[in-house]
């Protein structure tokens, strides 16, 4: 069935119809919005007799994206991760979200 349909990807039509529903989305919180904001992230790990909670404060998600991929992208030129298929954990070290400012552990 796709591939009857493949002439319609390649539609400029489609495409300007997609580019206009996309444009007419909301652009997404102001800097001001952004800057009062934070977001909580939790994590659970569950083992046979117990378990292990930890809650970190950051920034708004929108900044916090974008400072984590200048971080990243730093210390990928600088030679300081490891290779393959990684997370940040693991490419970087498990405290590397504290390197971000405004990240911290919250009880």
């Amino acid at each position: 069935m796709i591939g009857r349909l493949k002439f319609l990807l390649k539609s400029k039509a489609l495409k300007n119809w997609i580019k206009k529903r996309i444009d007419a989305k909301p652009a997404g919180p102001s800097d001001q919005s952004r800057d009062k904001s934070s977001t909580y992230l939790w994590g659970r790990a569950d083992g046979q007799s117990a378990f292990k909670e930890l809650r970190i404060k950051t920034p708004n998600g929108y900044t916090l994206t974008a400072l984590t991929a200048v971080l990243f992208s730093r210390k990928i030129l600088e030679g300081k991760f490891k290779t393959g298929y990684q997370t940040p954990s693991t490419a970087f070290g498990k405290d590397v979200i504290f390197e971000v400012e405004g990240c911290e552990w919250i009880s």
